[in-house]
């Protein structure tokens, strides 16, 4: 959650635009209006997946922070609800988490019906950021502000995004863990407590970053490898810097955790997790089914994301992902230990194949919404290029190299005024694979391009203004390939 601390002002206004407006995505989460960013208090409740969002009630640009609110049975159909937590005269409700309180250890509940608790950052009219409570007795439909807040004050301007869960390992009896950030010091803080209502300091975690950004939405979660318990930390970083030609990104780090202390594993240092420009503030669901760990983050850039050209809306969540750890594949030459992230595809797919031969160009119809999955035989260097084009403009080009073994996503400027400077960019990661062949799946759903290689290992989401008739792919190069086309009756 950008603080107001920062140069980011409070918008109602819809904001500049950098072309006309894009058609409103299908499997993404985006709010009927208004503006959204970072996703919050996502959980899993008898059944239903509910993602509360930070969100402006009353226009298109960033300001009047709440929590909006949508449900969900399968991470792809959305319904809005009413805004769950609206800011108030002297407080706005900034990023945060959200849990089922199994046993009602917070004394919240009504005694019949396991309390829903939602733990944010109360950012106050005298500028400083606390954490605060909010509990829903309905199983997460309505909400109310805790009396005693806040719970968690520093007096800090800069402490934000808490992110809780229930730890039983390690020594003593079963408690609540918050990482949450001092944003400008650089430091994951790391409490516990009994209740959710008094917390106890426990540690920090502040490996350096290679450049000096903001830090927030941490993230702390366990995931097996061979049959171990392992831990990852998420960090999503951010910079006003006109120089840092990033913006926004994410990254991760692998490490244990014993209930005090997160402990970096020998010679890890943080990795991105997603390779595009249009991925921040990724955090999992709680009580996620089987014990999934299932991630949403927000598809946009702080350097741009009040010019984007969509309406009534602005902001949109990425696909779900699911998270695994597994050993790197040795032929694409990392080594280690990869995070997974395996997309959530709708049913009901119906996949038509396009054969690209070498030196012989085709063209592929998509429409707003659809899937590519895409193998090329990329043997000797040969090089297979995909323009993803609304009517004849070019909106960006993916090309799969065989020379470099890389997947490159060049991104033009777009027609219209007010770009900023850092929306062209091209951005690559790797094929893996065996030398020849590369396999690549590209979503595409109105804005926005998710990319995944190597199984899931390499990924990159980015934001592509296509227009109203939906999306057309020009297919050219050396290299043979095959290219089946996936779609919905839900356009």
């Amino acid at each position: 959650m950008e603080s107001p601390t920062t140069d980011a002002p409070e918008l109602d206004s819809p904001g500049d635009r950098i072309g006309p407006p894009s058609p409103r995505p299908v499997w993404h989460l985006t709010p009927e209006r208004n503006w959204m960013n970072d996703p919050n208090g996502l959980v899993h409740v008898d059944g239903v997946f509910h993602a509360f969002f930070q969100y402006n009630p009353g226009g298109a640009g960033w300001g009047n922070m709440s929590w909006g609110h949508a449900v969900s049975e399968d991470l792809l159909t959305w319904r809005e609800l009413d805004v769950a937590i609206p800011f108030t005269d002297n407080e706005q409700v900034y990023s945060g988490s959200a849990v089922i309180d199994h046993g009602n250890t917070s004394g919240l509940g009504d005694g019949v019906t396991d309390p829903v608790v939602a733990i944010y950052t109360a950012a106050t009219t005298d500028r400083l950021q606390a954490q605060a409570l909010a509990v829903s007795r309905d199983r997460g439909m309505t909400w109310e502000r805790y009396a005693g807040n806040p719970v968690l004050d520093r007096g800090s301007r800069e402490f934000r995004d808490p992110k809780v869960f229930r730890y039983s390992g390690g020594d003593g009896p079963a408690r609540w863990i918050m990482v949450a950030v001092e944003a400008v010091a650089h430091e994951v803080l790391i409490y516990s407590s009994e209740n959710l209502r008094d917390w106890t300091w426990e540690s920090k975690f502040d490996v350096p970053m290679p450049l000096d950004e903001l830090w927030e939405c941490p993230d702390l979660i366990s995931l097996p490898l061979d049959g171990e318990e392992r831990w990852v930390m998420l960090l999503s970083t951010h910079s006003h810097d006109p120089a840092n030609t990033q913006g926004s990104r994410m990254r991760w780090f692998l490490g244990d955790f014993d209930g005090h202390r997160f402990v970096p594993a020998p010679g890890e240092q943080w990795r991105l997790l997603d390779l595009g420009r249009d991925f921040y503030a990724g955090v999992t669901f709680a009580d996620a089914p089987d014990g999934r760990r299932l991630m949403l983050g927000w598809m946009s850039n702080w350097q741009y994301a009040r010019e984007v050209p969509t309406e009534p809306f602005r902001g949109a969540m990425s696909l779900p992902r699911e998270l695994s750890l597994r050993r790197a594949d040795a032929r694409a030459g990392s080594g280690g230990i990869d995070l997974v992230q395996t997309p959530v595809v709708p049913e009901g797919l119906e996949w038509r194949p396009v054969d690209v031969a070498a030196h012989e160009p085709a063209e592929v119809e998509v429409g707003v919404t659809g899937v590519l999955s895409v193998e090329a035989d990329l043997a000797g260097g040969r090089t297979l290029a995909l323009e993803l084009c609304s009517g004849d403009e070019v909106l960006a080009t993916v090309t799969l190299d065989g020379a470099s073994r890389e997947l490159v996503f060049d991104r033009p400027a777009p027609g219209g005024e007010g770009v900023h400077e850092t929306f062209p960019s091209v951005r690559r990661m790797p094929l893996g694979g065996d030398g020849r062949l590369a396999s690549v799946q590209i979503f595409l759903d109105a804005h926005l391009v998710e990319i995944f290689a190597c199984d899931g290992a390499a990924v990159m989401s980015h934001q592509a203004f296509v227009g109203a008739d939906g999306w057309r792919v020009r297919v050219a190069g050396d290299a043979s390939a095959q290219v089946m086309v996936g779609a919905t009756d839900t356009e």
